[in-house]
């Protein structure tokens, strides 16, 4: 049995700056891309949170076995994986300082912290393994007393050093990394998506997130394509009696919206979003309100086709996606009813869930695969 992950209210406020692209009435998109795609991953890095500490561990995704173990200091927001430097990056602070730690993927020794500014909200690590750029977003939550955060810190791994910080608009929320010069940022309170130039610093245009419903857009989760045309956003519920059960998706050369991927069921939040490293389909893990259950979708990005995976169950723990989806397999940290993680893997056609590969102590916070 699987059990997945909460979701948080956002306010709605709209930025009058933003100008909604054209929208257009076709999923088509452009012929398959010839993008490289990458080999399987080999290894997941779980954290998980037990009563006494944050831990990531180091799971072999062929056979469940564990290679490492290490408690973590403060309480994590999220994990990125760099192969090129050899470390996994762990984020920690939404409120107050924020911090990225460092941990070897080969014997899970831990670094030292990196300071990365301000309420951190989510990681990313640039295609080349270089760079990590750390989202300083704040809450953006209803009923929360803290400000909205505004800018994007870049990291370089070569170096460990914090380079100087990105000023964006307030309450920016994901970030996802089209090549080594551009980044595109959600902006929640905005309802929009923002261009982020990673050489100069450089930020815009908003790009307005199409309304769902009659009511404004919360965009929050992003994910790019790996040919870098296409950019996905999941939007966050902004109150308890609106759902957002839909996924955007545009096409970064037009600058135009396919029609919106609508959710089966009473969804009320997007939590998660990958692509498949081919592009050709775009797996989200989604809140439902009825019976607090929450689904995979996978979703045929050419034909504009909805599946949910039959694997859904009553019982509200926590889950964490892998941030990539490759080959055949989309692996899934999902919470149980004991407080244990089960590492499971995922038909990346059906939706169905497959034998659990590994247990680990705590619940789950988040997950990262090797590429």
């Amino acid at each position: 049995m699987l059990a997945f992950g909460v979701v948080a209210l956002v306010s709605a406020a709209c930025d009058t700056t933003v100008v909604p692209p054209e929208v257009v009435t076709t999923n088509k998109v452009p012929p398959e891309s010839t993008t490289p795609i990458p080999p399987e991953p080999t290894t997941a890095y779980v954290v998980t949170r037990t009563s006494a500490t944050d831990v990531l561990t180091a799971v072999t995704l062929d056979s469940g076995a564990v290679q490492w173990s290490v408690n973590l200091p403060g309480e994590v927001l999220g994990v990125a994986v760099s192969t090129t430097v050899g470390s996994a990056y762990v984020l920690t602070g939404n409120s107050g300082d924020a911090t990225l730690t460092p941990v070897s993927l080969a014997t899970g020794s831990v670094g030292s912290p990196i300071t990365v500014g301000m309420l951190a909200r989510s990681v990313v690590v640039s295609p080349d393994g270089s760079e990590a750029y750390v989202v300083n977003g704040g809450g953006g939550i209803l009923a929360l007393p803290q400000p909205d955060g505004s800018t994007v810190t870049p990291v370089d791994l070569r170096t460990d050093q914090a380079l100087p910080p990105i000023t964006v608009g307030d309450g920016p929320g994901g970030i996802a990394i089209v090549n080594h010069a551009t980044a595109y940022v959600s902006r929640v309170l905005a309802g929009a998506i923002e261009r982020v130039n990673l050489l100069d610093g450089r930020i815009g245009p908003l790009i307005g997130v199409p309304s769902s419903q009659n009511r404004a857009a919360s965009p929050a989760d992003i994910a790019v394509s790996p040919d870098g045309r296409l950019v996905a956003v999941g939007n966050l519920q902004q109150d308890l009696g609106y759902p957002a059960p839909v996924v955007n998706l545009v096409d970064l050369d037009t600058g135009r919206w396919h029609p919106a991927f609508r959710l089966a069921g009473s969804t009320n939040a997007v939590s998660e979003l990958a692509f498949s490293a081919d592009g050709q389909r775009l797996y989200v893990l989604a809140h439902a309100a009825v019976n607090v259950v929450d689904a995979i979708y996978i979703i045929d990005v050419a034909d504009g086709s909805v599946i949910q995976s039959p694997d859904v169950v009553d019982g509200l723990v926590g889950a964490a996606f892998a941030p990539d989806s490759i080959g055949s397999t989309v692996y899934l940290a999902a919470g149980q009813a004991d407080e244990t993680t089960a590492i499971v893997p995922i038909d990346a056609r059906s939706g169905a869930a497959h034998a659990r590969i590994a247990v680990l102590p705590g619940s789950p916070v988040a997950m990262a695969v090797d590429r």
